[in-house]
């Protein structure tokens, strides 16, 4: 089942902000397909002599689920426990940070699917999440209740998709004021494409709107060209991802203002499997 928050996954996994702007990072994957997996990742933030780091540590258990720490630095640590053994749940995830924990519980049936998250962090929220599959087509919807409010927000919204992977989704949120439109192409002569415009403020007569167009193409069996064009701030950015061997992989980006005529310096970020 296809939750509301995953309506627009597919064109966002293109567009997504982190496949384009990286500074010089390394990460390291261990053990990913054992019982045991370990993976670090470091990020050297353009402008700064100091870098972003990242441990994690996943155990898998079967019939039991996954237990998975993250270290961001010493102060900041999160730990996750899910399970897709919890019947009659679909899944079950448990999240502890420092001040914040999070209860997650999905429950699919038929073409129906629903989504509970509690959440208390300082004060507590719960977050009920519908979706309902009819053909091609899955209707979603989605609320946020905390004790302070009440019901804070709701969200609706549908997605399309034909057998051909062709998908048209259409997310209303923030109380239904902020539209967001995503279309993807899984297949075509340029490759994977897709676009999404989102409309802020909707309901007050003047909305903010914003455009972005994207792109994954396979230029051979080792590398792949992802780029992504930002409307409204005539920036083009693109990412040449290759393949060295099985277990590395590089990324090199580049990007260029058509207004102003100015490019940005080639970055890189590479990928070890071992």
């Amino acid at each position: 089942m296809v939750f509301f928050g995953d309506f627009n996954k597919t064109a966002n996994d293109i567009l997504k902000a982190k496949k384009f702007n990286f500074y010089k990072a390394l990460e390291i994957k261990v053990d990913q397909k054992n019982n045991f997996s370990w993976s670090a990742k470091t990020n050297l933030s353009e402008g700064k002599s100091t870098s972003k780091s990242e441990f994690v540590f996943e155990q898998k258990e079967d019939g039991l689920g996954k237990l998975k720490c993250t270290f961001n630095n010493p102060e900041k640590m999160s730990l996750e426990a899910s399970s897709k053994d919890a019947k009659p749940l679909t899944e079950l995830k448990v999240k502890i940070e420092h001040e914040n924990f999070e209860v997650t519980a999905q429950y699919d049936q038929d073409n129906f699917g629903s989504k509970l998250k509690f959440k208390n962090n300082k004060d507590y929220s719960l977050t009920p999440n519908v979706s309902y599959q009819a053909g091609d087509f899955t209707f979603g919807a989605e609320a946020k209740l905390n004790q302070e409010d009440g019901l804070k927000d709701y969200a609706l919204g549908f997605l399309y998709c034909s057998g051909k992977n062709q998908k048209v989704s259409v997310q209303a949120t923030n109380q239904l004021n902020d539209v967001t439109v995503s279309g993807y192409l899984d297949r075509s002569e340029v490759g994977k494409l897709c676009g999404q415009v989102v409309a802020k403020n909707v309901q007050g007569g003047s909305p903010d709107i914003s455009a972005e167009v994207g792109g994954l193409y396979g230029l051979n069996e080792k590398s792949k060209l992802r780029w992504k064009y930002a409307v409204n701030e005539s920036a083009l950015s693109g990412v040449y991802e290759y393949s060295f061997r099985e277990g590395v992989k590089g990324s090199f980006s580049a990007g260029y203002n058509v207004a102003t005529r100015t490019m940005t310096g080639v970055n890189w970020k590479a990928e070890i499997q071992v």
